[in-house]
Protein backbone atom coordinates (compact mmCIF):
# COMPACT_ATOMS: atom_id res chain seq x y z
CA UNK A 1 0.00 0.00 0.00
CA UNK A 2 1.24 3.63 -1.27
CA UNK A 3 0.64 6.71 0.56
CA UNK A 4 0.79 9.75 -1.39
CA UNK A 5 0.69 13.07 0.91
CA UNK A 6 -1.75 16.20 -1.37
CA UNK A 7 -1.60 19.25 -0.06
CA UNK A 8 -4.88 20.53 0.77
CA UNK A 9 -4.64 23.62 -1.12
CA UNK A 10 -4.16 21.67 -4.04
CA UNK A 11 -7.70 19.61 -3.76
CA UNK A 12 -9.80 22.41 -2.39
CA UNK A 13 -10.23 23.78 -5.90
CA UNK A 14 -11.80 20.45 -7.09
CA UNK A 15 -14.75 20.43 -3.73
CA UNK A 16 -15.44 24.04 -4.43
CA UNK A 17 -18.64 25.32 -6.33
CA UNK A 18 -17.38 28.26 -9.16
CA UNK A 19 -20.63 29.89 -8.36
CA UNK A 20 -20.75 30.98 -4.57
CA UNK A 21 -17.12 29.31 -3.73
CA UNK A 22 -18.20 27.53 -0.73
CA UNK A 23 -17.97 23.30 -1.08
CA UNK A 24 -20.02 21.78 -2.72
CA UNK A 25 -23.42 20.54 -1.68
CA UNK A 26 -25.11 18.41 -3.90
CA UNK A 27 -22.72 18.16 -6.06
CA UNK A 28 -24.08 18.35 -10.07
CA UNK A 29 -21.86 17.88 -13.41
CA UNK A 30 -22.39 19.12 -16.38
CA UNK A 31 -21.22 16.43 -19.09
CA UNK A 32 -20.00 18.25 -21.82
CA UNK A 33 -17.25 19.64 -19.82
CA UNK A 34 -17.40 18.21 -16.73
CA UNK A 35 -17.18 21.09 -14.12
CA UNK A 36 -19.24 20.95 -11.04
CA UNK A 37 -21.16 23.01 -9.16
CA UNK A 38 -23.68 22.98 -6.09
CA UNK A 39 -27.19 21.83 -6.85
CA UNK A 40 -28.69 25.00 -6.30
CA UNK A 41 -25.89 27.42 -7.85
CA UNK A 42 -26.25 25.91 -11.16
CA UNK A 43 -30.23 25.63 -10.44
CA UNK A 44 -30.50 29.33 -9.91
CA UNK A 45 -28.03 29.56 -13.05
CA UNK A 46 -30.25 28.03 -15.08
CA UNK A 47 -33.71 29.65 -13.89
CA UNK A 48 -32.06 32.91 -14.43
CA UNK A 49 -33.51 34.44 -17.72
CA UNK A 50 -31.44 37.49 -17.97
CA UNK A 51 -28.59 35.67 -18.45
CA UNK A 52 -27.39 32.38 -21.82
CA UNK A 53 -28.44 29.78 -18.95
CA UNK A 54 -27.49 27.40 -22.52
CA UNK A 55 -23.41 27.44 -21.74
CA UNK A 56 -21.78 26.26 -18.48
CA UNK A 57 -21.07 29.38 -16.18
CA UNK A 58 -17.35 28.57 -16.11
CA UNK A 59 -16.07 27.40 -19.71
CA UNK A 60 -19.20 28.77 -21.84
CA UNK A 61 -19.44 25.21 -23.24
CA UNK A 62 -23.10 24.84 -24.81
CA UNK A 63 -24.88 22.67 -22.34
CA UNK A 64 -28.34 21.89 -23.93
CA UNK A 65 -30.41 24.38 -25.85
CA UNK A 66 -33.42 22.90 -25.05
CA UNK A 67 -33.54 21.79 -21.99
CA UNK A 68 -30.03 22.01 -20.11
CA UNK A 69 -31.84 20.80 -16.44
CA UNK A 70 -31.90 17.05 -18.75
CA UNK A 71 -27.91 17.16 -18.85
CA UNK A 72 -27.38 17.61 -15.59
CA UNK A 73 -25.37 14.67 -13.45
CA UNK A 74 -25.77 14.52 -9.51
CA UNK A 75 -22.20 13.71 -8.83
CA UNK A 76 -22.74 11.53 -5.48
CA UNK A 77 -18.97 10.29 -5.36
CA UNK A 78 -17.38 13.72 -6.05
CA UNK A 79 -19.93 14.68 -3.18
CA UNK A 80 -19.51 11.78 -0.80
CA UNK A 81 -15.31 13.40 -1.24
CA UNK A 82 -15.79 16.49 -0.14
CA UNK A 83 -17.86 15.32 2.69
CA UNK A 84 -15.09 13.42 3.66
CA UNK A 85 -12.61 16.31 3.44
CA UNK A 86 -14.30 18.80 5.36
CA UNK A 87 -14.97 17.57 8.65
CA UNK A 88 -18.15 18.49 9.72
CA UNK A 89 -19.81 19.91 6.37
CA UNK A 90 -22.25 16.70 6.12
CA UNK A 91 -23.63 17.37 9.98
CA UNK A 92 -24.00 21.26 9.42
CA UNK A 93 -25.81 20.63 5.57
CA UNK A 94 -28.50 18.82 7.31
CA UNK A 95 -28.91 21.00 10.60
CA UNK A 96 -29.83 23.46 7.85
CA UNK A 97 -31.72 21.78 6.17
CA UNK A 98 -33.68 21.12 9.61
CA UNK A 99 -33.73 24.91 10.45
CA UNK A 100 -35.15 25.96 6.70
CA UNK A 101 -37.63 23.15 7.35
CA UNK A 102 -39.01 24.35 10.62
CA UNK A 103 -38.40 28.02 10.14
CA UNK A 104 -41.28 27.66 7.36
CA UNK A 105 -43.32 24.85 8.72
CA UNK A 106 -42.63 22.39 5.62
CA UNK A 107 -42.67 19.04 6.55
CA UNK A 108 -38.93 17.55 6.13
CA UNK A 109 -38.64 15.82 2.73
CA UNK A 110 -37.79 12.58 2.16
CA UNK A 111 -34.16 12.53 1.25
CA UNK A 112 -34.04 14.61 4.32
CA UNK A 113 -35.72 11.78 6.70
CA UNK A 114 -33.03 9.37 4.96
CA UNK A 115 -30.00 11.37 6.02
CA UNK A 116 -31.50 12.11 9.36
CA UNK A 117 -31.14 8.31 9.11
CA UNK A 118 -28.05 8.08 8.44
CA UNK A 119 -26.55 10.37 10.71
CA UNK A 120 -28.21 8.47 13.43
CA UNK A 121 -26.48 5.08 12.45
CA UNK A 122 -23.04 7.01 12.03
CA UNK A 123 -23.91 7.87 15.31
CA UNK A 124 -24.65 4.23 16.73
CA UNK A 125 -22.04 1.96 17.52
CA UNK A 126 -21.90 -0.73 14.47
CA UNK A 127 -21.66 -4.60 15.51
CA UNK A 128 -20.13 -6.56 13.46
CA UNK A 129 -20.56 -9.99 13.52
CA UNK A 130 -17.57 -12.05 13.78
CA UNK A 131 -18.14 -14.33 10.93
CA UNK A 132 -18.64 -11.46 8.31
CA UNK A 133 -16.24 -10.34 5.48
CA UNK A 134 -14.97 -6.96 6.81
CA UNK A 135 -14.18 -5.38 3.60
CA UNK A 136 -17.46 -4.99 3.05
CA UNK A 137 -18.20 -2.50 5.80
CA UNK A 138 -14.68 -0.14 4.92
CA UNK A 139 -14.89 2.70 2.68
CA UNK A 140 -12.85 2.14 -0.71
CA UNK A 141 -10.96 5.90 0.12
CA UNK A 142 -9.18 6.27 3.43
CA UNK A 143 -8.53 9.98 4.43
CA UNK A 144 -5.64 10.99 6.45
CA UNK A 145 -5.21 14.94 7.99
CA UNK A 146 -1.96 15.54 9.60
CA UNK A 147 -0.43 18.40 10.93
CA UNK A 148 3.42 19.25 11.31
CA UNK A 149 2.74 21.96 13.32
CA UNK A 150 0.96 23.01 16.26
CA UNK A 151 -0.81 25.93 15.08
CA UNK A 152 -2.78 24.24 12.22
CA UNK A 153 -2.15 26.09 9.40
CA UNK A 154 -0.37 23.68 6.70
CA UNK A 155 -2.51 20.20 6.90
CA UNK A 156 -1.03 17.71 4.99
CA UNK A 157 -3.45 15.10 3.48
CA UNK A 158 -2.97 11.48 2.85
CA UNK A 159 -5.03 9.67 0.18
CA UNK A 160 -4.85 6.00 0.19
CA UNK A 161 -6.47 3.99 -2.21
CA UNK A 162 -7.24 0.42 -0.99
CA UNK A 163 -7.28 -2.49 -3.26
CA UNK A 164 -8.10 -5.66 -3.19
Amino acid sequence: MREKPILYKDINGFITCSLCNGYLIDAATIPECLHTFCKTCIAAYLDNDEEDNTRCPKCDSVIDHVNPWRVLVFDRTLQSIAYKLVPHLYKEEIERQIAYCKERDLPYPPALVEKLQEKRDEEEPQTIPSNSDLHIYDDQVAICIESKSKDLQSLNICLVAITT
